[in-house]
């Protein structure tokens, strides 16, 4: 089953206006996943993300002006987060635009071409840089 995308493409153009480079934005790390295990392993806990958590073409986060991490904890108990603003994925390269689908949403896109999947090197690239949270 073909998932939908938030933005369709052809319309994922970064948007600085509405969403500043300052905005903390936090993505999920699902417990459950087999990339994240490190990271919830109390034996040999890992701080280090996984570039699994961000290697998709449309990249789903929460943004800090709409939710709290504490908040965001209450809804999804047991997970983790990776923590970046806005500014450092776009210094990578990302684009970033609100979900006009979930309000509590900014996704991020390839700049080098939002149509598409990122090259593998964007994320890990902001898996280096994101802190887990």
């Amino acid at each position: 089953m073909a998932v939908t995308p938030a933005v369709p493409r052809g319309q994922r153009q970064d948007d600085p206006i509405g969403v500043v480079d300052g905005l903390i934005v936090w993505r999920g790390i699902d417990p459950l996943q087999a990339w994240n295990a490190g990271n919830f392993n109390p034996q040999a806990l890992s701080t280090r993300i996984a570039s699994a958590v961000f290697n998709t073409e449309e990249l789903s986060t929460k943004a800090s002006d709409r939710i709290s991490l504490a908040d965001l904890r209450l809804k999804l108990p047991g997970w983790k987060f990776a923590e970046f603003t806005v500014g450092e994925a776009r210094g990578l390269g990302y684009v970033a635009l609100r979900d006009p689908t979930e309000p509590l949403d900014v996704v991020l896109y390839s700049g080098a071409d939002p149509n598409l999947p990122p090259a593998n090197a964007l994320p890990k690239k902001l898996s280096k840089l994101a802190r887990l949270v």
